[in-house]
């Protein structure tokens, strides 16, 4: 007997990895789209870009050194949307 998954797994993971990926890069939202969320993953990704703006000022401000800080928030905000895009 073969054991054959669904359809709604594989949608479930690749938004996962899509998210997560895309999220990393400052695209917040994009596995939201793809699972037809659009509302909610357009917001995002304003969300994510106001996001990176801030990052990028504050980085400026003290040298790079606040990084320290919001790398692992960026990797933990990617992290937390990837697995609502699963949901």
């Amino acid at each position: 007997m073969r054991n054959v998954s669904s359809g709604y797994e594989s949608d479930n993971n690749l938004a996962f990895v899509v998210e997560l990926v895309a999220a990393l890069f400052g695209f917040f939202g994009i596995g939201h789209m793809l699972r037809g969320r659009i509302g909610l993953g357009v917001a995002l990704l304003l969300a994510g870009w106001v996001w990176g703006a801030i990052f990028a000022l504050v980085a400026s401000f003290t040298g790079g050194i606040s990084a320290l800080c919001t790398c692992p928030m960026h990797v933990a905000l990617a992290l937390g949307s990837a697995f609502l895009a699963r949901r």
